[in-house]
């Protein structure tokens, strides 16, 4: 078949096909990603400024804004001063940090691949830029998994 022009034809267009599919797939994952982190650290921002308000809250609307965030911590860096501004207790150490204020796109592919090809869950730290100059910095502690109002853990990117 592929000693044929028809078939050579066929072969080289089948690579170009899907090359194409790489070269589309491969940074829009990556893509997904960053996005994932980074509407993880906005939620944590704007959980953050209730404290602006009120410096003392309950323990539970604490825990509540957390769940609504999706995250475990929030350190807030405004003024060259550092505050863990909301916290709560690590199910697991912290297995890698990511930094979303200048990401390189070859960082946000192998880590959408380590992501890919293991699919567990684990505990990030993520950095990244406030947003509208709410600060320098803030730092967001997050479990890579889902967690449901039910309690069951669903698979995230």
């Amino acid at each position: 078949m592929f000693n044929s022009l028809s078939g050579r034809f066929f072969l080289l267009t089948t690579v170009f096909v899907l090359l194409a599919e790489v070269l589309i797939f491969v940074p829009s994952i990556a893509r997904f990603r960053s996005d994932f982190l980074m509407a993880r650290v906005e939620r944590a921002q704007i959980a953050s400024l209730v404290l602006l308000a009120d410096d003392m809250i309950s323990a539970e609307l604490e825990r509540e804004l957390l769940l609504n965030a999706g995250v475990y911590n929030v350190v807030l860096r405004r003024d060259s001063s550092r505050q863990l501004a909301l916290a709560s207790e690590l199910p697991a150490p912290v297995s890698q940090t990511f930094d979303l204020r200048q990401p390189a796109w070859t960082a946000l592919v192998r880590d959408a691949f380590r992501r890919l090809s293991k699919p567990g869950f684990d505990v990030v730290r993520v950095i990244g830029n406030p947003q509208l100059k709410a600060g320098s910095l803030i730092e967001v502690t997050l479990n890579t998994g889902q967690e449901t109002r039910c309690g069951r853990l669903v698979s995230a990117f």
